[in-house]
């Protein structure tokens, strides 16, 4: 009942309007599962400045239809800012980047959150939980990589604000 009070009170309708809508569009779904994807999307319509008042677009004809759409718009301008902010932290990075060719050693910055989870897909570590934070620049991610082979994962090391490999 919290999601029918929610949806109501969001949309301005009455809670027997959101369960007729829930029952007449549940597409084989439990209803549960359905409140909680339109309560979801409504908040997704909410956070991207959409009308709420507007039937059309809180009640859409196809919901799961209308919620992966506005997920999507809501990942990619997640997906720009942290290229964004990347870029920029990235830029204060470039000092970081160091060949030792005694050792046969390259340490390079990663250009993209991408990058980082694939890094941590191959070596099956959780590097990838922290692509967000190296974005913010809250903390550094560097790929160790065998001169010649610097397209290669070989290690990875996070290294602290202050300077200290963790």
């Amino acid at each position: 009942t919290v999601k029918i009070e929610y949806i109501s009170d969001k949309i301005s309708v009455s809670r027997k309007q959101v369960m007729d809508y829930v029952i007449k569009h549940r597409n084989k779904e439990r209803n549960t599962f359905m409140l909680y994807m339109w309560s979801d999307y409504i908040r997704e319509c909410e956070k991207l400045g959409y009308d709420l008042y507007d039937k059309s677009i809180v009640m859409p004809r196809d919901l799961a239809a209308a919620h992966e759409r506005t997920s999507l718009i809501i990942k990619t301008e997640n997906d720009l800012r942290l290229k964004y902010q990347l870029e920029i932290s990235n830029a204060a990075r470039k000092k970081m980047e160091y060949t030792d060719k005694k050792r046969g050693l390259t340490v390079i910055i990663p250009e993209s959150v991408e990058e980082i989870a694939r890094e941590g897909r191959i070596l099956h570590h959780c590097v990838g939980g922290y692509a967000k934070r190296h974005a913010e620049g809250t903390l550094h991610i560097l790929f160790v990589r065998q001169i010649g082979k610097e397209d290669i994962p070989y290690y990875t090391m996070e290294v602290s604000l202050s300077g200290k490999i963790v």
